[in-house]
């Protein structure tokens, strides 16, 4: 017997955003299911990367994915910049030349987590 999950309801409404202009346009939102909710219904215009970004700098970077994909930064502009890079080059992942241009000035590129690595962290999370 396949499993069906429970479905539900979301009883508020996400407007619709479009980011960007033309052929370049974007649009998100314009649902009555959470972001990733598919099974809660169906997503008209699904999401498209997600990066997180405060004011507030490195402080609020708890995560360990969140504090090596902004190592190196100083201020809350260069944490921006490296966003903003992210996004750009993930909708222009076949597009090497503007991959490089955008690489520049961005410091060192975020070294991976080994698998040794993993679990030690998740030894230490009580995994």
């Amino acid at each position: 017997m396949s499993f069906v999950p429970k479905k539900h309801t979301y009883n508020a409404h996400i407007n619709e955003v479009v980011l960007g202009v033309g052929d370049k346009a974007v649009t998100i939102g314009g649902q009555n299911v959470l972001a990733f909710h598919t099974f809660d219904g169906e997503i008209t215009n699904a999401p498209k990367i997600g990066v997180e970004l405060t004011d507030a700098g490195m402080a609020m970077c708890t995560m360990p994915g969140e504090q090596k994909f902004y190592e190196g930064c100083a201020t809350v502009a260069d944490m921006a910049k490296r966003a903003a890079a992210i996004v750009k080059a993930v909708a222009n992942f076949t597009d090497a030349k503007l991959i490089a241009e955008l690489s520049e000035d961005l410091g060192e590129a975020m070294v991976g987590i080994n698998a040794d690595e993993i679990e030690l962290i998740m030894e230490e999370r009580g995994r």
